[in-house]
């Protein structure tokens, strides 16, 4: 791919394409659901008899770009609706919070000197450029926090869809599988969420470290 001058990233991988995957697994549940219940022996049984190399291309194919709509819808509702309108979650993400108070004060001062400008919170990727460009190893760890939380973020938002649906699908079935199917989701959905949360964190505090040391 390099020869093409197409660079694959982990983000490729753990934000685009595992999602897109975890998506199609959780459609093909769903709609194998209200055709009629399968326990997930039988659904792992069927996937895997699809699983010809040129069935496995189109898998693939279809989940990262699946994985790109999914990565852009959970980063609206997900970010913009409910992380920056939530004033609990905000304040958590606050580089305020990640350290003390007196590395923050000498990570204004060091910002200052670097853009001539106060940092406010909206010159975050600002920030996140700036340590790309100049303190390359510190990114590489950041960029492994991001391309985890953006996998999480976007987990967490198709499994909570997902629960929704198989709550619907249990009215319509009345089967206590399908119902279990979407505690399931439910509860993937709250890991995941925490997980975002948390590997978001991380990559924010590492940034932080990109402009202090």
């Amino acid at each position: 791919m390099d020869k093409l001058g197409i660079k694959a990233t982990l983000y490729d991988f753990f934000g685009y394409l595992v999602p897109g995957l975890v998506l199609i697994l959780y459609l093909y549940i769903f709609y194998r659901n209200i055709d009629k219940e399968l326990n997930f022996l039988v659904i792992l049984q069927n996937l895997t008899s699809y699983y010809k190399t040129i069935y496995a291309l189109l898998v693939v194919l279809v989940g990262y770009c699946l994985g790109h709509i999914v990565s852009s819808a959970s980063s609206f509702i997900m970010e913009k609706r409910i992380v920056e309108k939530i004033k609990f979650f905000k304040s958590k993400l606050d580089l305020k919070e990640l350290i003390s108070s007196d590395l923050y004060s000498v990570f204004e001062e060091k910002y200052r000197n670097c853009f001539k400008v106060n940092y406010d919170c909206k010159d975050i990727r600002t920030l996140i450029c700036y340590v790309e460009k100049n303190n390359h190893e510190i990114y590489s760890t950041a960029f492994v926090f991001l391309s985890i939380y953006g996998m999480a973020r976007s987990l967490s938002i198709i499994s909570f869809i997902f629960a929704i649906l198989e709550v619907g699908c249990f009215f319509y079935i009345k089967s206590k599988l399908v119902f279990m199917y979407a505690l399931c989701g439910f509860g993937l959905g709250v890991v995941f969420f925490y997980e975002y949360f948390r590997f978001k964190k991380y990559f924010l505090t590492e940034i932080l470290n990109g402009i202090l040391v």
